[in-house]
């Protein structure tokens, strides 16, 4: 999918990198998931819009509420509840952008759920 490695890359707004990502991370390979670890470190805005993706589908928030916990992770409405599911998606062996994003949810949000 030689394609998509580009455009995740340099594509040239923030939604085409982002839908060209979530494409490939859902490609097994070592190559494609060392590539969509580097995305979501380096590109902070695709990272903001994956993660917000990732809140809304797992808790059912809207748009706007799942944007806003990406920004600001513990003032997601139900935090334990986000948890409990990211702890499922951070073992997705079919996904590497929801392995990788469940993961992050879980280490900024272990000092919310642990009080």
């Amino acid at each position: 999918m030689r394609t998509s490695i580009p455009t995740s890359l340099e594509g040239e707004t923030a939604t085409l990198r982002t839908n060209s990502f979530s494409v490939l991370a859902k490609i097994l390979g070592r190559e494609n998931a060392e590539l969509v670890v580097q995305v979501l470190e380096e590109d902070l805005t695709v990272r903001r819009l994956c993660l917000a993706s990732e809140i809304s589908r797992l808790s059912r928030v809207g748009w706007k509420t799942a944007l806003r916990a990406a920004d600001d992770l513990p003032a997601h409405p139900e935090p334990r509840k986000l948890v409990r599911k990211a702890a499922k998606e951070s073992v997705d062996s079919k996904d590497t952008e929801s392995r990788w994003c469940g993961s992050y949810l879980l280490r900024h949000l272990a000092s919310v759920v642990g009080r």
